[in-house]
């Protein structure tokens, strides 16, 4: 595949976005010559602190979803996540490093003409001691094995995918359950874990009373991305969240499935 290029050699990957679960199945099928049900689900996990640091709406629509998972038969459960500020912490210093690096390396002549705040945060990052990317990279390697460990206990890992429910595309900084957030890392900060991670997420579209609240995130285990898809189909999710029931007539909303697997397959990500 040409002209895709990891921005972050560690972190970036492909995956399809579509308008329902259904057209991600299809797409998912054709690239990864797939075309199998996955296993049951027979429990989810979320962390009650993640679902937390988000605005009421949002909270909202989740626990509409837990709820309509559990009618469903489906047993949730809590469970113990990295905290989102140690997940954010270690990502910047690994996003802003391997982003500079990669900027410097291919595009020397035009970094100097870069937009004023992206100037700033390269020579910030730039100026990083080595040791913090080490850190950085060493805590990524812990919070793995913390959501393995997880994914041990229950089927799948239930999140928010972003802390507030209707982002201006103006902002320069999100306020959600009282903090103020920098916008582009606020956007990133409940999906950035997984991506780091390697497991396969979708995230969809969650609603109450027809208003769009944010999105689902559901994280499976490595090589699972049929699981994820079949639960999707199956289960609770479609009802809950009012996506992937009419081939989007309904519900025009996008439904993304993250893959590593899939992307380190194509040779798109490292």
């Amino acid at each position: 595949m040409e002209g895709i290029y990891p921005l972050i050699p560690s972190l970036d990957h492909v995956g399809p976005m579509a308008r329902t679960v259904e057209d991600v199945r299809l797409m998912w099928d054709a690239l990864s010559n797939g075309g199998k049900e996955g296993k049951p689900v027979a429990s989810v996990g979320f962390d009650p602190r993640w679902v937390e640091e988000a605005d009421y709406p949002v909270t909202e629509a989740f626990a509409a979803a837990l709820d309509d998972m559990r009618r469903a038969g489906v047993d949730v459960r809590k469970v113990s996540l990295p905290r989102l500020h140690d997940v954010l912490q270690m990502h910047g210093s690994i996003f802003f490093l391997e982003g500079v690096a990669y900027h410097r390396a291919h595009f020397p002549e035009a970094v100097p003409h870069y937009p004023a705040m992206a100037r700033q945060w390269f020579d910030l990052a730039w100026q990083m001691p080595a040791s913090d990317y080490i850190e950085a990279c060493e805590n990524r390697v812990r919070f793995t094995s913390e959501v393995d460990r997880v994914l041990d206990e229950v089927d799948l890992i239930l999140t928010p995918a972003l802390s507030v429910s209707k982002p201006r595309r103006d902002a320069t900084e999100l306020v959600a359950a009282g903090q103020s957030l920098d916008f582009t890392l606020a956007m990133v900060r409940q999906t950035c874990l997984f991506n780091h991670t390697g497991h396969p997420a979708l995230v969809m579209p969650m609603r109450e009373e027809n208003t769009v609240c944010g999105g689902l995130q559901i994280v499976g285990r490595n090589g699972e991305e049929n699981r994820i898809l079949t639960f999707c189909k199956h289960a609770g999710v479609p009802r809950a969240l009012g996506a992937g029931v009419d081939h989007g007539r309904r519900w025009p909303s996008r439904v993304v499935l993250a893959s590593p697997t899939w992307g380190k397959a194509s040779g798109q990500a490292t």
